[in-house]
């Protein structure tokens, strides 16, 4: 594997089928891999060398630098921002098919590769239930499209096992690195667009630009809560508004107002309300024209004046900011 810095490897009496790996934080020191018991005990030869080699690709890529700066801001993880959060998912799914494929590259057996992922999700040995690991690779598409198509679970720390065990079948026949890449590129493709919005960034992205540019001139402060915001739902929220610049933008606004509200039904209104009162309130400013657009979008929303009138008072009590020029 080509990788020659010393590591110190720790057995652990620990129940968890599960192993760590530990970068240094001292030049100089060993690296630290930990293997629990559990796991030790249930893997077969070549199925430790899949993990282990797995973990060394972690230390190769350096993966844990950026969990470290995130944990470090953010230590409580319930308060990492939503559209960073959605990116260290989607970075966390990209490292670990790396490291998968470090995997593959310490024992350059299929089978083990998959019966290793299988038993570090579920604990169970498959071929004891006589499970036939080549059939279970072979018909693995169907358990994809589950997945894509049945609104399957994709949101953990780690891609689920149908997309690794395709990625681990590519490792294996693929004949150019361009294979690699683009496969890998559709599977994270897959990941992100479970956990974007295309629907939500289209509407943040109108309605953000209407409420800005309302009053004449678009701030800085609005332009970045503007992007925050898109960053929950979209990879680059400055690409997305570039799309937007030829546009009829009140034409989408009617769209994706009306797509929002037939998708998730009225329950969404007030937040797609509160978003629009957020961007007017960025630059710590009020005029009368976003007054008066507020409730132009709270008509098109189903909501209200009265209803209008209470989500403006509750932002300007919580949220507004008066602009001070001294």
């Amino acid at each position: 594997m080509d990788f020659h810095e010393p590591i110190d490897f720790y057995l652990s009496g620990d129940s968890n089928i599960n192993a760590n790996s530990f970068e240094s934080e001292i030049e100089g020191d060993p690296d630290l891999i930990e293997i629990n018991s559990a796991l030790f005990n249930l893997m077969t030869e070549d199925e430790l060398k899949f993990v282990i080699g797995h973990e060394i690709g972690h230390l190769i890529n350096h993966d844990m630098l950026v969990t470290s700066l995130i944990n470090f801001a953010y230590p409580d993880e319930d308060t990492i921002p939503v559209f960073i959060d959605v990116r260290r998912k989607i970075l966390n799914h990209v490292s670990e098919f790396a490291a998968d494929r470090y995997g593959y590259l310490a024992n350059h057996n299929l089978e083990a590769c998959v019966s290793a992922l299988y038993k570090l999700a579920s604990g169970i040995d498959l071929q004891k239930l006589e499970v036939s690991i080549p059939a279970l690779i072979e018909n693995n598409e169907q358990h994809i499209r589950f997945f894509l198509e049945e609104n399957g679970e994709m949101f953990g720390d780690h891609p689920v096992n149908p997309l690794r065990v395709q990625a681990l079948y590519i490792y294996s026949t693929a004949k150019r690195q361009k294979e690699i890449e683009d496969s890998i590129y559709s599977f994270v493709e897959c990941t992100s667009h479970k956990l974007f919005d295309p629907l939500k960034v289209r509407y943040t992205a109108v309605a953000g630009m209407l409420m800005a540019q309302v009053d004449g001139k678009i701030s800085d402060r609005e332009l970045a809560a503007i992007y925050k915001r898109m960053g929950e739902d979209c990879f680059f929220p400055e690409d997305e508004l570039k799309n937007l610049k030829k546009s009829n933008l009140k034409k989408l606004l009617e769209e994706s107002t009306e797509q929002m509200l037939s998708t998730y039904g009225l329950r969404t209104n007030e937040s797609m309300m509160r978003y629009a009162l957020e961007i007017m309130l960025a630059d710590g400013t009020i005029s009368q024209k976003e007054i008066d657009f507020a409730y132009e979008l709270g008509d098109k929303l189903l909501l209200t004046p009265s209803e209008t009138t209470d989500l403006i008072t509750e932002a300007m009590r919580s949220d507004y900011l008066p602009k001070m020029n001294v």
